[in-house]
């Protein structure tokens, strides 16, 4: 089974609330969360997603804002992420069009998935991948990469992210569901059915 997480857009302000699948899903990431979505939020933003199986009731880190506040957010740090993730400059764009487009009130992360594959690493790592937007600290941003699944090479000054450049701005931008996304996005089972 995949282990996903959702960027969701809708205009339910419960961090848990229901979202249609089909509709509601502006991208998705998979085995990490893609480190542009987490540039719209801040520290404040941090709540928690009650989810509960047949044993307990669980809580799972998230993230939550109006798209006002994410869109002013991801306009302000986008030198921030410019300077960090300078061979990634086109999927930067991607990522600031996507943005732009949402016409949802609220914009939330779901990493339920992931968060129950490791909660204790996803319950530390998360908050501090976010923090670096706002402290800019060596730790944090070492959080934001791990939470992306990336890795930065220093003797070269490059990240190393997958096979490819596409496998790359998955961990930076999220790849997409089924709504449409303002990039070309051919993923490898689009590839072999011809779908979208």
């Amino acid at each position: 089974m995949d282990t996903r997480t959702y960027l969701v857009g809708n205009d339910n302000s419960d961090p848990a609330g229901p979202y249609d699948r089909h509709t509601e899903i502006l991208a998705c990431g998979r085995y990490m969360v893609p480190a542009f979505w987490l540039s719209g939020f801040s520290s404040c933003h941090i709540t928690e997603r009650r989810v509960s199986d047949f044993l307990a009731e669980y809580h799972v880190p998230t993230v939550i804002a109006e798209t006002a506040v994410v869109k002013k957010l991801v306009a302000e740090r986008c030198e921030l992420l410019a300077k960090a993730f300078s061979q990634f400059g086109p999927n930067l764009e991607e990522w600031k069009k996507l943005v732009d487009g949402v016409a949802f009130k609220y914009v939330k992360v779901d990493a339920t998935e992931l968060w129950s594959f490791d909660r204790k690493t996803f319950t530390s790592q998360f908050p501090a991948a976010i923090r670096w937007f706002e402290s800019q600290e060596a730790a944090d941003f070492d959080q934001l990469l791990a939470i992306a699944d990336m890795k930065y090479d220093p003797k070269r000054q490059t990240f190393k992210i997958g096979s490819n450049d596409r496998v790359a701005a998955n961990h930076l931008r999220g790849y997409r569901w089924e709504r449409p996304v303002p990039w070309r996005d051919v993923s490898r089972f689009r590839q072999i059915w011809g779908r979208w």
